[in-house]
């Protein structure tokens, strides 16, 4: 990751990234030691220029707070510029926006799960907004850009993993970021810094004691506030709609016509999977209807999903035809193929795709499609430093799924692990494709209408449609989850995968719920989960994982001793017990636990 901070984001100049400025006459903004713009007497701008004089001299800075004020004020200055600029400008409607901070300065921001202070959030203000619109304490989901501030302009190092935290945070709450902005501002040195899926980016320092480094600056927040809402990062296809109290999301429909299929439109105002990762799919997942609601959504007056949307950034080919990973292509296969294949009797539940396509949006007057690469749009890596290229998928699904601690019993579990292997075997039988990511994000509860639980398995960004393999060797790649990845793919051997391997990460999931606890009521903590062997899943390096797996399943005995004993059950004195591995005295009086033993025993017989 610090590699990549080396990269240059070229924010000095006003074309880079897509970004223009589209004013002509802000020569002024580049703050000259005279201070001489004061048209009309503004006592305020006046006034953010007496704050900021230390600041852009190179005064010494003592404490990281003295750093507040000024920069607080050199936004506010360019702002006011705009503003005024704004006033005089014939089109006026090309400038959007103007950039300010939030009052409150070092402060914990609303919809934060951590105690982490921000030390200035940026946001951007419509002119149809009041700038009081921004809280004091702006939220999370308001905010456009973090500062990081640091006395020393050797302080860098210290602020980009504080930075690192903030821009996840960022990506949680706010449900339509495309990409991220973030600032370090070490003493007199500016980075502006660009957060995609892969890649964090750095701009060079911005020295502000320099009329060059102050108009670099000036250059982005001109930028920023001229730019379209896409260039902010934010994704246009998403939007908030105040009056009804929920979201409005178009889905696109790549069907036989291609990308030119007209998008449906969706509501929402459930959201199931947050983006809470700082790199990779972002995937989130909204609980969604079709149906516009005719008033404001209350929690008395609720909207009534019947889909779920799922929103991600996949890896893919860049030319569509060569991508055998496209999850769209692999549901439409599952859909078309098993609706001719089984019948009621078969009992088969399959995801079913309603519709799915790659996001566009309009710029320029031109769709474009969404993209790393129109995302990292001006911005120059290295050969051995260019992100992976993924491409913004939106996908509508049928069936809406619960996580698995929802399941009230072992028989519900047993059901769903059931369910999911019929699925599992009868899409590779019938489609040809391999899942290869069996976790328990990807095994949900799915209830009927009675209420009986049964097994949805889903997720298809890893699958692979064998049928359509290269025929020329390749060296299978690791996809999946730690935990319950098969010791063939963890050691990343030449061995093609199978539906060997998937059987055997769901033995892991088996083991790992039943360890973790079947429904709430018996249910540990995951920390908890540290004192036992079986945390050895899910830490440190893959051979070290590896080594793990095979002492616990190389005999039954070693099963026994490090796995099976500490399933969670009525009977927990027995994680107590590490001597005690006599069969019926491990599993006690608790026939719920006894089974759990029992089906992992079957599962490690299987030919693997």
């Amino acid at each position: 990751m610090s590699a990549s901070l080396e990269a240059t984001a070229g924010t000095s100049s006003p074309d880079v990234g897509g970004l223009r400025s589209g004013l002509s006459n802000l020569d002024s903004l580049a703050l000259g030691e005279t201070h001489a713009d004061d048209r009309g007497n503004d006592s305020r701008r006046i006034a953010h220029i007496d704050e900021m004089r230390d600041w852009l001299s190179g005064g010494p800075l003592r404490w990281e707070n003295t750093l507040y004020n000024p920069i607080k004020a050199f936004v506010s200055y360019v702002a006011r510029c705009v503003e005024a600029e704004r006033e005089r400008s014939i089109n006026r409607d090309a400038i959007r926006r103007r950039i300010l901070p939030a009052e409150t300065v070092d402060y914990n921001p609303y919809g934060a799960d951590d105690t982490t202070r921000i030390d200035i959030g940026l946001c951007g203000v419509t002119f149809d907004e009041s700038p009081t619109t921004i809280s004091k304490r702006a939220p999370y989901h308001r905010l456009l850009a973090v500062v990081e501030a640091k006395v020393h302009s050797s302080d860098s190092d210290k602020a980009f993993p504080q930075l690192y935290g903030y821009i996840r945070q960022m990506f949680q709450t706010q449900h339509n970021l495309r990409f991220a902005w973030g600032f370090t501002i070490c003493g007199n040195e500016i980075r502006v810094c660009h957060f995609g899926s892969d890649k964090a980016v750095s701009s060079k320092p911005m020295d502000i004691t320099t009329s060059s480094g102050r108009l670099s600056f000036i250059e982005l927040l001109v930028n920023w506030s001229v730019c379209e809402e896409h260039q902010l990062g934010r994704d246009p296809t998403i939007g908030y709609l105040p009056d009804l109290g929920c979201w409005q999301i178009d889905c696109p429909n790549d069907g036989a016509r291609g990308f030119d299929t007209k998008p449906r439109c969706y509501y929402f105002n459930t959201v199931v999977c947050h983006a809470d990762r700082l790199f990779g799919r972002h995937t989130r997942c909204f609980l969604a209807t079709d149906i516009k609601p005719m008033a404001k959504v209350t929690d008395t007056s609720p909207l009534v999903p019947a889909v779920v949307i799922k929103d991600a950034w996949a890896f893919a080919e860049r030319l569509a035809h060569e991508d055998v990973r496209n999850e769209i292509k692999l549901l439409n296969k599952i859909k078309t193929t098993l609706s001719e294949r089984i019948t009621p009797e078969d009992d088969i539940i399959y995801p079913e795709i309603v519709v799915g396509g790659q996001v566009l949006f309009t710029r320029n007057g031109g769709k474009t499609h969404d993209n790393t690469d129109s995302m990292y749009r001006g911005v120059e890596f290295a050969s051995d430093m260019k992100p992976h290229f993924r491409v913004h998928r939106r996908i509508v699904m049928a069936q809406i799924g619960k996580r698995l601690h929802t399941l009230n019993s072992v028989d519900e579990f047993i059901t769903v692990v059931g369910d999911v292997m019929r699925c599992h075997n009868a899409i590779f039988q019938h489609c040809k494709i391999l899942h290869r990511d069996i976790s328990d994000n990807n095994v949900l509860v799915f209830r009927q209408a009675d209420g009986i639980a049964r097994g949805l398995l889903i997720d298809f960004d890893c699958a692979l449609d064998t049928s359509l393999e290269r025929l020329e060797a390749q060296r299978p790649e690791m996809t999946g989850t730690l935990p319950f990845m098969s010791i063939n793919n963890l050691s990343e051997l030449s061995v093609t995968r199978t539906v060997l391997d998937d059987h055997e990460s769901m033995l892991y999931l088996v083991c790992w719920l039943a360890t973790l606890g079947i429904g709430d009521s018996e249910r540990r903590e995951s920390k908890d989960l540290e004192k036992l062997p079986i945390a050895r899943w899910r830490n440190g390096p893959a051979d070290s994982i590896v080594w793990a797996k095979k002492a616990h399943f190389g005999t039954e005995n070693s099963l026994l001793t490090n796995i099976t004993m500490h399933f969670s059950g009525k009977k927990s004195s027995s994680d107590d017990k590490a001597n005690d591995t006599n069969d019926n005295d491990t599993d006690g009086d608790d026939p719920d636990k006894a089974w759990l033993t029992d089906f992992a025993r079957w599962g490690t017989k299987t030919p693997n």
